[in-house]
């Protein structure tokens, strides 16, 4: 089976004239482009910290995408989930969920670049443990019904669009950590 999917990294290489504001316009215009001709995936990924400006709010890309396109699936590829608040990860894939009706899969990710883990104030020899962790804090936080977390009580709000929760892939392949 072939798949025709868009990536845009939002990234502004040092060597060419374009700005930041000028590379995110375009790139919308190319999500634009490829829901019209019947793309497979729009594709976002995570990184922080770069020089070249990589997108660093996966989510807050999906939303706009999914605002400005109407039927191509949306996939983070990846979020690097040890990295958020499980809590508030799932707050906001909810919401992203029902702004985008469905359209988008989560691609988790433990991580892989040490210097985003420091930024972050994360242990990265921990990163598997969290991701383990989060996603299931994640998934139980989507029922939307009130549980334990930390020694107090939380509440996701909305439930997700989709039954019973957004997609979610597990990528990655690194050294059990």
């Amino acid at each position: 089976m072939t798949l025709f999917t868009i990536r845009q990294d939002f990234r502004a290489p040092s060597f060419g004239p374009t700005s930041q504001a000028e590379i995110y316009s375009e790139a919308m215009a190319q999500y634009r482009w490829a829901d019209e001709i019947g793309f497979d995936f729009a594709v976002i990924s995570e990184h922080h910290g770069l020089d070249d400006g990589w997108i660093p709010s996966p989510i807050v890309a999906a939303a706009a995408v999914a605002g400005a396109t109407k039927r191509i699936p949306i996939m983070l590829s990846a979020v690097i989930v040890p990295l958020h608040d499980p809590i508030r990860l799932a707050e906001q894939l909810s919401v992203l969920d029902h702004l985008s009706q469905g359209r988008v899969w989560t691609v988790a990710g433990a991580g892989y670049r040490a210097i985003e883990f420091e930024m972050a104030g994360v242990d990265m020899k921990r990163r598997g443990a969290l991701l383990e962790s989060h996603l299931r804090t994640m998934i139980q936080a989507w029922t939307g019904e009130p549980f334990e977390y930390e020694g107090r009580t939380v509440r996701v709000t909305p439930k997700p669009f989709s039954d019973p929760h957004p997609r979610v892939l597990v990528g990655g392949g690194v050294e059990v950590a």
